[in-house]
Parts: C-alpha cells; structure tokens; sequence
C-alpha cells in the first residue's frame, strides 16, 4: 500500500498570462518501507550549474609522467590532489592542485604495489583508494601518499566477474553478466541477465546479492575469416545497467525509465528516485550519423582489408533500438548525490548530467565541455576526461556551482 506522504511546488513565472503559477514539482511517497521521490518538474526549467576550471592535467608527449592516453579513472582528493589511472603507460600517479607531477604511486609491473593494467579506480576513505587490475586479476588498496594496505586476488572467478567497489563493512561488490550458449542464431532483443555479487576475499566463491537485466542484445551470426558461429550482439543505442557502490549502498539503474535505485549492503531496495522524461525516438538520420561514425573509426584502424570487410558489414547490418534510453549512466558522489547523464544522440557534441540531491529532489543540470566525459564526483567538485581534436588526452578538475540561469541556450 502506498501512503502519499508530501508534495512540493514552486512558483513558475507563467510569461503567456503575465502571472505567477504554482506548480507541482516532486511528490514522495512510502510504498511498504521504500522511500520514493518522483520528480515532474519541466527539466528546462532547473537551474544551470556553473563550472569553473581549478586543475588541468596535460598530456604531454615527451614525458611519460604527463602520459594521459587511455585514463581510466581519477579522483580528487580534499586537499586538490588527484590520483590518475592510465592505461598506456599503466601506472596510477599522484598530481598536485595545479596539475604537477608529484609521484608514481603504483608503478608498471606485477609485483606488489604494481598494475598492468589499471581498469577501475574509487575511494575508499579520506585518504584511502582502492584499483582493479584486469590483467592482472586483483585488486590493490593504497593511499594518496604511496602506502601499500593490501591485495584481493580474484582467484578462480570468471573472468566476465569483475569488482565494482567495496563497501565500508569491508564487503567487494562486483558485476557479471552472463551470456547463454544455445547456438541462436536469429530471434527477438533481450536483455542478458546481470548478477551483482559480494565477493570473498582471494576470490574463493561469489555470493549473489541481486538479478536485474542488463545489456541489450540478439542473437546473430560471427564471423571470424571463414568461420562462423552463433553469438550475441549488442543493440545499438540499446539499454543497459548501470550499477554503483558507495561505503553503505549499491545504486542501480536499468534504463527501463528514468528511476535509480539505492539498495542497501544486503540488496534490499530503500529508495527510489524518478523522473518523469518524454521519450525519445530513433530515427533514420540517427541511424545514418552512427553508422558513419563507426565507419570513420574504422577506416583509422589498422587491419587487414578482410577484418575491415568483415567489421564493415556488422555495421552496416547493425540492429537499432527503436527509442533511446531515458539516460545513459550515472554517478555517486560520496554523500549520495546522483549525476545522472542524459543518453547522446550521434550528432550530439557535449554530455549533459541532471544534477539530484541526497534526498532525491532534482537540484540542477549541467553541460560538459565538449570532447570531456566525467570520471568521478566529491563534494562540489568533478574529474572529467577531455580529448580534443587531436586526440590528446587531459584531465580536468571543475567546482559547479549549482543554480542561476535556466536557459537551455
């Protein structure tokens, strides 16, 4: 039984009728223990967060200190610091407010205190950071000032497992979707199962905390030279999951509407949060720029004439959404704002986030600049990843300053 507990308006300037309406903007309600907080305000009408550029990160070619191809994740720390995961030269280094290289926390290896390849990185406390090595299958804890505090292995467990985050109460929650083998090769979408799980430690056995859908995919024909084989592919501008941990939650989003769940340690949903979103179509001229898109990367690669032939033709033959997601991911900060990230259509240049507080209320929107995409949020700060037109990478730090103008121009 729901129980409708409050509802909020604010006062619209109505410009048609020279006259100041009051509209309703949220409703929160109980449904047997689980927090609910529906959103309907117009989302053009939410204030405009404002951000200011306090570090930049460069890329910088004759150094491998400054090399930032591939980063994989970077976080702030509260006194300006930001640690930088990288991928092409696998190190995680540690750089000033200002953006200087200080040291090279976890170095290239396989060694303690060593990645090859540094996947996901997050906090874990005040001082404290936790990195997925995929390579080399384990997780390292570490401090900001270089201190080693230990070493998950994960052991025997899939390689399609892998870790997401860790809860407070010591807990390594991870991820896996699962992919049926039954030789299909024609059918209808469906969404493969997508298992979180509570990891043990040294990787011995995984528990189950909770089922949701996951990717989008049918079932087709691969190709690989003269063999072929039944598999799956993704839907192209299809749904997926998204799933985040902080210390005390597991969030999750499944694109199904725009409504995110935060679940506790055990994966008891505890509140929800929603907003009321038009839906969008996919069109034929969506359907063009993506594909040429795809074409133009491929035409950069380096292959032989026959992979590309074969890549070719999976592009063109490509199966498409009919709508796009309500959104296409989201983040958490560390006090349990949501930075929710709107879906791009192909022609589109920037991300664009819709900006909740703790309690759920729909508090702001903001615009990246273009060639960035957000890493991590804390507090009133967020680490992007900016690519400019030449490809060279840089990592940026922004204050946002919600609220002030609403205009979407």
């Amino acid at each position: 039984m729901r129980q409708l507990m409050y509802s909020t308006g604010c006062l619209v300037a109505c410009w048609a009728c020279g006259t100041a309406a009051e509209i309703e903007t949220t409703r929160v309600w109980d449904s047997t223990g689980i927090r609910i907080v529906e959103n309907l305000a117009d989302t053009a009408l939410v204030p405009r967060a404002a951000l200011d550029l306090v570090t930049e990160i460069q890329d910088r070619e004759d150094s491998l200190e400054y090399d930032l191809w591939h980063v994989s994740g970077a976080v702030r720390r509260a006194d300006g610091r930001v640690i930088v995961a990288s991928g092409h030269a696998p190190t995680v280094r540690l750089f000033d407010a200002n953006g200087w290289f200080l040291e090279t926390i976890l170095g290239y290896g396989s060694g303690p205190g060593e990645v090859r390849s540094p996947n996901l990185l997050w906090p874990l406390g005040a001082d404290t950071l936790e990195v997925f090595d995929f390579a080399l299958r384990r997780t390292i804890r570490f401090t900001a000032s270089g201190a080693l505090l230990g070493i998950d292995p994960l052991g025997e467990l899939p390689y399609s497992a892998y870790p997401i985050g860790r809860l407070a109460d010591g807990t390594l929650v991870g991820r896996q979707v699962v992919y049926p083998e039954d030789g299909r090769t024609s059918g209808p979408v469906e969404r493969l199962p997508l298992f979180v799980l509570r990891m043990a430690s040294g990787g011995s056995h995984s528990d189950t905390v909770l089922e949701a859908p996951g990717y989008e995919v049918y079932p087709t024909e691969g190709k690989e030279g003269s063999v072929v084989f039944p598999t799956r592919r993704t839907l192209e501008f299809g749904r997926e999951t998204t799933v985040r941990v902080d210390r005390a939650n597991i969030w999750v989003g499944t694109a199904t509407r725009f409504q995110i769940e935060r679940r506790d340690s055990s994966g008891t949903v505890i509140a929800l949060t929603r907003l009321e979103v038009p839906s969008q179509r996919v069109t034929e001229q969506d359907i063009e720029a993506d594909k040429a898109r795809q074409l133009d990367n491929l035409a950069a690669w380096t292959a032989s004439e026959q992979m590309k032939a074969q890549l070719r033709e999976r592009i063109e033959s490509g199966r498409y959404a009919e709508e796009f997601p309500p959104y296409e991911r989201f983040f958490v900060d560390a006090n349990g704002g949501l930075w929710v990230e709107a879906f791009r259509r192909p022609t589109d240049a920037v991300r664009r986030y819709l900006l909740f507080d703790p309690e759920g209320f729909l508090i702001g929107k903001v615009e990246l600049p273009e060639g960035c995409r957000l890493l991590s949020v804390k507090d009133d700060h967020i680490v992007t990843r900016h690519v400019d037109a030449d490809g060279l990478e840089s990592v940026m730090v922004y204050r946002v300053d919600v609220g002030g103008s609403t205009s979407d121009g």
